[in-house]
């Protein structure tokens, strides 16, 4: 019995054999990592999703500073929020890409030279995911309490959803280090080269 002829262009058939799909449907190539693919697969899901974050993030302090503006129209000046938000990208050496922080801070008034100043004063949210409702209440003038506490307890979840995002990349680099070093290969990131 015969093999059947070759169908197509020769070319491709040395393509399809040269790319392997993963059982998983990530494409590599046959002497590549699958580790790998499946790293940058997922690092790239884990920027996009903390972007959506910070845009909602975004989204709702704009919320936030539009009541601030209708209440500085509508209230004496000794009802004016001093409170603020912002929800800021983190770009200090070592954080991850797309990683970003929301912090509430208090507006002070500083004089220096004859000349007042605002500054920021951060307010301390503690170990979990939230700010402590009386930390927020103690900054907040009266009417403007509900609504922080309705922001944080959405910023709180979003805070959430990072870590959770940040968990998922951590244990994709601890996989993908893992297989290197079963294959023999040093992490990624490091000039060892493999013992005997």
């Amino acid at each position: 019995m015969r093999a059947p002829a070759p169908v197509g262009n020769p070319r491709d058939a040395s393509i399809q054999v040269s790319t392997v799909k993963t059982p998983s449907g990530f494409s590599q190539d046959a002497a590549g990592d699958p580790s790998q693919a499946l790293l940058r697969e997922v690092e790239t899901r884990v920027e996009q999703a903390l972007e959506q974050l910070y845009a909602q993030a975004r989204g709702l302090i704009g919320l936030y500073w539009v009541q601030c503006l209708h209440a500085r129209r509508t209230r004496p000046r000794s009802e004016w929020s001093r409170l603020g938000v912002r929800a800021r990208r983190m770009t200090a050496r070592g954080a991850s890409a797309g990683a970003f922080v929301i912090e509430w801070y208090r507006v002070v008034w500083v004089r220096r030279g004859g000349e007042a100043m605002p500054r920021s004063r951060y307010l301390a949210k503690g170990r979990g995911d939230r700010y402590r409702p009386a930390t927020l209440a103690r900054a907040a003038p009266p009417w403007q309490r509900g609504l922080v506490a309705e922001l944080e307890d959405a910023f709180a979840e979003l805070r959430r959803l990072a870590r959770s995002l940040g968990r998922v990349r951590l244990h994709a680099r601890l996989h993908a280090a893992l297989v290197r070093r079963l294959a023999g290969r040093p992490p990624l990131g490091t000039d060892e080269e493999p013992g005997p």
